[in-house]
């Protein structure tokens, strides 16, 4: 298992950087942001070298019920308005400019699902049946925030909190993952909103203020869901292939 989370993690790193160079070569513009593709392709390429596994990415729209669309819509939508009200609380500045444009509204979708393709399709599910609930979410969420190297550039303090806030996502998702076998269409669905969520207070993302706000109420959304699923959560609950 090990071998297959290192190759996936490496292949995607390599595609990742690889695309943004690219993306740096040709001029796309940022609102398209290419290496969110990365993880797609590392997915896919580890399949195919350990294809003996006969794992599979799932796209089942039968997850689709009341229960899956409230936590992957109403609960990015409910922690983006708090998290919007706290920074007007606080007096930071900047929530005013939301830059939609015809490329934000295709991409957006998209690039979640590039990078849950990777992420939840095969990573988390690849983890999640050979270790804990804990332990999976603890590794992914590491790996996940470690891939947007983007964010290294506004200090420790800032990425602490970064690395809090993708370890919260990972987490809330997770009870919802296993229930559905790791459905790539919902956890990109619940990726999108939080990336049109984050329009709210676009030019704030990079503040470390809005970060340690955003990741101390997704923390809070983390401990509902752990103690509300800790059975899931705890070691020995494995799911078995």
């Amino acid at each position: 298992m090990w071998k297959r989370v290192v190759t996936y993690f490496v292949l995607t790193m390599i595609f990742t950087m690889t695309l943004g160079g690219l993306q740096q070569a040709t001029g796309v513009a940022p609102m398209a942001s290419i290496p969110q593709l990365g993880p797609a392709l590392g997915a896919i390429v580890t399949l195919l070298i350990f294809r003996k596994d006969g794992a599979k990415l799932n796209f089942q729209w039968s997850s689709f019920n009341g229960q899956s669309l409230l936590i992957t819509v109403l609960v990015p939508l409910g922690a983006a308005l708090v998290v919007f009200l706290l920074s007007k609380a606080f007096r930071l500045t900047g929530q005013a400019q939301i830059p939609l444009t015809a490329l934000a509204y295709i991409w957006i979708p998209l690039g979640a699902i590039g990078e849950e393709i990777g992420w939840r399709g095969y990573l988390h599910k690849t983890l999640a049946r050979k270790t804990p609930g804990w332990l999976s979410v603890l590794i992914v969420g590491l790996l996940w925030a470690a891939f947007h190297v983007q964010m290294y550039q506004n200090g420790v303090v800032y990425l602490l909190f970064f690395f809090l806030l993708i370890l919260s996502y990972t987490a809330v998702l997770y009870p919802l993952m296993i229930r559905t076998d790791f459905n790539i269409l919902l956890a990109a669905l619940f990726h999108t909103v939080i990336n049109f969520s984050n329009l709210l207070y676009f030019n704030l993302l990079n503040d470390t203020h809005l970060m340690a706000i955003n990741a101390l109420v997704w923390l809070v959304a983390a401990g509902v869901v752990i103690l509300r699923n800790k059975a899931l959560f705890l070691p020995g609950q494995s799911i078995k292939p």
